[in-house]
C-alpha cells in the first residue's frame, strides 16, 4: 500500500515504519474507526431516520475501508476520512429521499436541520 503517494502522510511518526499489507492495513482501520467512531456516529444520526441508523453507519463503516487503499495522504487522515463519511452519508439520504412523498421530505429535512443546530450551537 502506498501512504505517503511522494508526500508526507498524515501518519503519527511513532507509527514508523508505515504499515503495508493486509494486516496493517486492518490495523489502520482499526485505528482510523477507533478515532472517529463518535463522528461517523454523528453523521449516521443526522442523516437517517433513526430506524436507518444502523444501516447508514455499518455504510459509512464500509465505505471508509473500500477507500482507505485511495488515501495518498494530500490531506490529513482526520479530513480525508470524514469526507468519505459525509459523502457516503449525503448518497445515503440521496436515494432515501427519491421515495419519499412532500411530506416525509419535509419532516427528514427539519429533522436534519435541527441536529445540526443543536451541534453547532453546543460547542
Amino acid at each position: 500500500m502506498n501512504w505517503s503517494h511522494g508526500q508526507e502522510a498524515a501518519w503519527p511518526e511513532s507509527r514508523e515504519p508505515r504499515p503495508t499489507g493486509r494486516r496493517a492495513t486492518r490495523s489502520a482501520f482499526d485505528e482510523i474507526v477507533a478515532a472517529n467512531l463518535k463522528r461517523f456516529q454523528s453523521l449516521a444520526r443526522a442523516y437517517s431516520d433513526g430506524s436507518d441508523y444502523q444501516d447508514l453507519l455499518q455504510g459509512i463503516l464500509l465505505q471508509a475501508w473500500r477507500s482507505l487503499p485511495r488515501f495518498r495522504g494530500e490531506a490529513r487522515l482526520e479530513t480525508w476520512v470524514y469526507r468519505v463519511a459525509l459523502n457516503t452519508a449525503i448518497s445515503y439520504l440521496r436515494t432515501d429521499i427519491l421515495g419519499m412523498n412532500t411530506n416525509q421530505l419535509g419532516a427528514r429535512i427539519s429533522r436534519i436541520k435541527a441536529a445540526f443546530k443543536k451541534r453547532y450551537t453546543e460547542e
